[in-house]
């Protein structure tokens, strides 16, 4: 208790362990102290969809953002797929893949 850093830091500590835990329970009545847990992956979807309708969180729906996300990786797989034949860059222009 001497070193009030020390202090700070296990105060914080029992703090996002203790609201984890209330987000966890469900404990209704402390709803303004839960904390969920997220790594760099939140903020890069956040980036992804900023300037789009899906930048509001309440427009976002689970079946929409698994669909953008598959079309996305489908579409990196087949640009992928047409640079080591060598023809990406003649189909990607003819076809707007690119984009």
């Amino acid at each position: 208790e001497k070193n009030p850093k020390q202090k700070l830091a296990l105060i914080l500590r029992w703090y996002f362990v203790h609201s984890n835990r209330l987000a966890l329970k469900g404990i209704a009545d402390q709803k303004v102290d839960f904390q969920i847990h997220c790594g760099p992956a939140m903020g890069a979807f956040n980036q992804w969809v900023k300037g789009t309708r899906y930048e509001d969180w309440r427009n976002r729906h689970v079946d929409e953002i698994a669909h953008m996300l598959m079309s996305g990786a489908a579409s990196i797989l087949c640009q992928r797929f047409l640079q080591l034949q060598g023809i990406a860059e003649e189909f990607a222009s003819s076809n707007k893949l690119a984009s």
